[in-house]
């Protein structure tokens, strides 16, 4: 294994002010991370804050990442969908996520909430009074400034200064969460790079690794998805939301190794046995291509089957899992454990 490809791609992230975390920093970031927590700890936010930093590699992406909470807070309400606001905080509507990487550096993005007097070039036609500004800097150095605004009822993305362009390897992740993990509409594209890419093959070995009875999988000539068993053929989704989030993962890996994808709700789809197999096989894929993997769990009594299949992998080591809480008066605060503290199903100090 050449431990330099395997390493993760972020060593360490910080989050500001960032819809439901107050504060919170991780110092230390494995290969693979499982995020736990009680509903409302802010697994999702985590998430969406790893999204939002790698998202500027496309800036355009970041509306997308935040989408739902942008939109609220451009209108001029619910703005603590977006920011974690707190009156007595000088920040206000301001949020940070800050990430450290092994080549680059350190990576540092800023949200605030401009209001129109404060942006003399603000467009006229702006249906609403705030944009939402993000501003990026790479290892200190200013790279861009963008805004993000609603006009004329639809969103409006535009650079507003550009000091350098991004690094070739800025890291780039992929985001599957919230309403899309059942949106299979990207696995299409996927496929077809796989085929260009001749990983078609390994890609049809790993989803065998855990679903055998997958003979054949193959893309019609209108972009659906199709997989063969003994007794038909069988729209990839026919088969069950286990087999199609584990097309989906596999394909994402093979297409994005060296880089990372956060996720969440892995383990609903699986029984007990399958997600044993399928982390098995994720955790060789993730070490094999580099890939950082962040995935958010509800389920801490799967987490023997998720030790006995990255044991199987030879990735214990390459495991952490990050339990969030957070406290009466809104503090948030992450719990750390490696993976050999897992075996029991529940975390060993």
């Amino acid at each position: 294994m050449d431990h330099e490809k395997s390493r993760p791609c972020l060593t360490s992230v910080r989050v500001e002010n960032f819809k439901a975390l107050r504060s919170l920093e991780l110092p230390r970031l494995a290969l693979i991370n499982l995020i736990g927590g009680d509903h409302g700890s802010g697994k999702t936010t985590l998430l969406e804050a790893l999204a939002s930093l790698g998202a500027q590699i496309a800036p355009a992406n970041l509306p997308q990442v935040i989408g739902r909470s942008a939109a609220p807070a451009l209108a001029g309400n619910e703005a603590e969908l977006l920011f974690h606001f707190d009156p007595d905080r000088p920040s206000g509507f301001q949020a940070l996520v800050s990430g450290q990487t092994p080549s680059l550096g350190r990576l540092e993005l800023t949200l605030a909430l401009r209001q129109e007097a404060e942006k003399p070039d603000f467009p006229a036609t702006a249906g609403g009074r705030l944009a939402l500004e993000t501003s990026l800097t790479v290892n200190n150095q200013p790279r861009f400034t963008a805004e993000y605004f609603q006009a004329g009822g639809k969103p409006v993305f535009r650079l507003t200064r550009q000091e350098a362009p991004l690094p070739r390897d800025y890291p780039r992740i992929s985001y599957v969460g919230g309403g899309k993990i059942t949106d299979l509409g990207v696995l299409p594209i996927l496929i077809s790079s796989l085929v260009e890419l001749g990983q078609m093959e390994e890609f049809l070995q790993n989803i065998q690794a855990v679903f055998p009875e997958v003979l054949e999988i193959h893309q019609t000539w209108d972009g659906q998805i199709h997989a063969r068993t003994a007794d038909r053929l069988w729209p990839l989704s026919h088969l069950g939301g286990g087999v199609s989030l584990m097309a989906l993962f596999t394909a994402i890996i093979l297409n994005h190794g060296g880089q990372a994808f956060v996720t969440e709700h892995f383990e609903a789809r699986l029984s007990c046995a399958d997600l044993r197999k399928a982390w098995a096989t994720l955790g060789r894929l993730a070490r094999k291509y580099g890939c950082q993997l962040f995935i958010a769990t509800h389920a801490e009594k799967d987490l023997a089957a998720v030790h006995a299949g990255l044991e199987e992998a030879g990735a214990l080591d390459d495991l952490q899992y990050i339990r969030l809480e957070r406290s009466a008066d809104g503090a948030n605060r992450a719990r750390i454990w490696g993976g050999h503290a897992l075996e029991d199903g529940s975390p060993r100090d």
